[in-house]
């Protein structure tokens, strides 16, 4: 796809050559029965073409961007879910293809939706993360649907006023406002997508940590990150994650640190009489005993024997212990 000329207008056609031109090698399939009209109303201005379509057939589209475009898609109208990659997309739902990647869509019957094509350059700025990166899922990110729908009327009176009046996208000066205003509402629903990805990410690590921590306290926290993270269900990166937002260190350190208190409460509730040191760390897996009081005196501040040998503080007297 190249960039068109500074315009505004209608375009409607039942060729799907002519619809498709706007994409690289683009193959659309109509799917329903009956004659197809295609209607777009659009706007073109620095290079980014906004489009206000109408399918009135099922289509399937399977092409590819440029290498230079962002394509961005947003159904307008309840009735109007599109599928996006196999994703539902909906009024909170914007479907996106990076430069040179695929585009693979099915528009319902009588389809209202947004289409976007927008520069790199008006998106990935000289050192930012670029914008396919700030969007956790693949092909599809979601914000709150009043936020989009913003954006959407924005974009759908930008169209009609453009259509009313050329002369508003023939002066340089005001194209770049209105191109500043468009691409703002945009990366607004980008950055609230980036917002919900992460909200919606800290509550699935949130439940994969309690899933976890079940399974290490069944097995007296002497289980492995590997087998952890499969009784989670998660990976052991998303694991990883869960365990740093919530202790703010990693699963294996923290599974460590369960076994040296399990160890410490034995130890103090024993004897050198009953027990010994080395048999209490073997029950709480750790096999290697001079690591073992080395670690143990490192964060308690005292070594393992002395433990032991002290037992559990006496209570003060005159002073109740409350349960």
């Amino acid at each position: 796809m190249s960039a068109a000329k500074n315009a505004a207008g209608v375009f409607e056609s039942g060729d799907m050559g002519a619809v498709g031109a706007v994409f690289r090698g683009a193959e659309i399939t109509q799917i329903s029965p009956g004659p197809c009209t295609v209607t777009r109303r659009f706007v073109s201005m620095n290079g980014i073409l906004c489009f206000r379509s109408h399918f009135s057939q099922r289509l399937l589209f399977d092409a590819q961007t440029s290498d230079d475009y962002y394509m961005f898609l947003v159904p307008t109208a309840l009735s109007s879910e599109i599928e996006y990659f196999g994703q539902r997309l909906g009024r909170s739902r914007i479907g996106y293809s990076a430069p040179g990647t695929a585009v693979d869509g099915l528009t319902p019957l009588d389809s209202n939706h947004l289409t976007l094509f927008v520069p790199k350059t008006a998106l990935d700025m000289p050192g930012a993360t670029p914008l396919h990166d700030r969007v956790s899922e693949d092909h599809v990110f979601e914000c709150d649907t009043a936020v989009v729908q913003r954006f959407v009327d924005h974009a759908y009176s930008l169209v009609e006023r453009c259509i009313d009046d050329p002369s508003m996208v023939e002066d340089s000066a005001g194209r770049r406002v209105l191109e500043s205003r468009l691409m703002g509402g945009l990366l607004t629903c980008a950055d609230r997508a980036s917002e919900h990805d992460r909200a919606r990410s800290s509550r699935s690590r949130r439940a994969a940590l309690g899933r976890a921590l079940h399974a290490a306290e069944r097995a007296e926290w002497k289980i492995g990150t590997a087998q952890l993270a499969a009784a989670a269900g998660v990976s052991q990166r998303t694991l990883q994650l869960a365990f740093l937002d919530r202790f703010g260190v990693s699963p294996t350190s923290f599974l460590r640190v369960r076994r040296l208190n399990g160890a410490r409460r034995d130890l103090l509730g024993a004897t050198p009489d009953e027990t010994t040191v080395q048999a209490i760390a073997t029950e709480w897996g750790f096999t290697e005993l001079g690591r073992f009081a080395g670690v143990y005196r490192g964060f308690f501040g005292e070594l393992p024997s002395k433990t032991l040998r002290d037992g559990a503080p006496h209570p003060v007297p005159g002073v109740l212990a409350l349960a």
